[in-house]
């Protein structure tokens, strides 16, 4: 009798970090009515591979804990978790979550390039807040989907420091590296900031409408790419290209 007021389509995320706070925040803000995110931390320490492997260690646990949530869909969550994995064990992941769960799986990774194709993107500049290294694993991920990266503005932050900055200086330094990487790299089409631990929103339109080019980020991928394949999807005015699309 109160089916008008629940949720009628839930996707798991698994989150890299042990405290959750911005991604709810936006995604509530521009996911479809009745759509639920239901969110398994995993308590990502470091920038690195082995304690990528150790956070991931208990992932049938998280996974049987989203199926009995029921969600309709999964997504390997976290940009620097598939960064450290390598193009190898982040496609032998997902396709263990599907074999185990018996429901569809993706990466946070791949609803971004899925966004940036979707708008035409060809040739991509980076900004974010990792590691050469980092980039150059996320060079091969967006290479494989066929964009062609043309640039990186990096901080260069390690996990430990990006957590202790304040959400306010975070947001303002992404935008600022954005300008930066637009001005530096007018070859590129379109710009991907990376990095879930801000409010990243507020920046998208303001450099959209000065640089006249399609801005990504991670939330704004993740739910148009995710309530496309829910065929849950509406657009959302005011938040940049992508979310005004159909």
């Amino acid at each position: 009798m109160f089916e008008e007021s629940l949720p009628q389509r839930k996707f798991g995320y698994i989150y890299p970090r042990h405290e959750v706070d911005s991604l709810p925040y936006e995604l509530y803000r521009v996911l479809p009515d009745k759509v639920m995110v239901v969110i398994c931390p995993v308590s990502l320490k470091a920038f690195t591979l082995g304690d990528v492997e150790r956070a991931l260690a208990p992932l049938d646990q998280y996974l049987k804990a989203l199926v009995e949530r029921h969600v309709d869909l999964i997504v390997h969550g976290g940009v620097p978790l598939d960064l450290l994995q390598g193009i190898k064990k982040h496609d032998e992941l997902l396709a263990r979550i599907e074999k185990t769960t018996g429901l569809p799986a993706t990466s946070t990774i791949q609803t971004i390039i899925t966004a940036t194709k979707h708008m035409d993107i060809k040739k991509v500049v980076f900004v974010n807040k990792w590691r050469p290294d980092m980039n150059q694993s996320m060079q091969m991920f967006f290479e494989r989907g066929g964009v062609q990266v043309v640039g990186v503005n990096c901080a260069g932050l390690t996990l430990s420091e990006i957590e202790k900055m304040k959400i306010n200086d975070n947001t303002n330094l992404l935008y600022q590296l954005a300008r930066e990487a637009f001005v530096k790299f007018p070859e590129a089409d379109g710009l991907y900031i990376g990095g879930g631990s801000m409010v990243s929103f507020p920046i998208v339109d303001p450099l959209e409408k000065e640089f006249g080019k399609p801005v990504i980020i991670n939330v704004g991928a993740l739910s148009w790419t995710l309530c496309h394949q829910m065929n849950f999807w509406t657009p959302v005015p005011g938040k940049g290209r992508l979310l005004a699309s159909p």
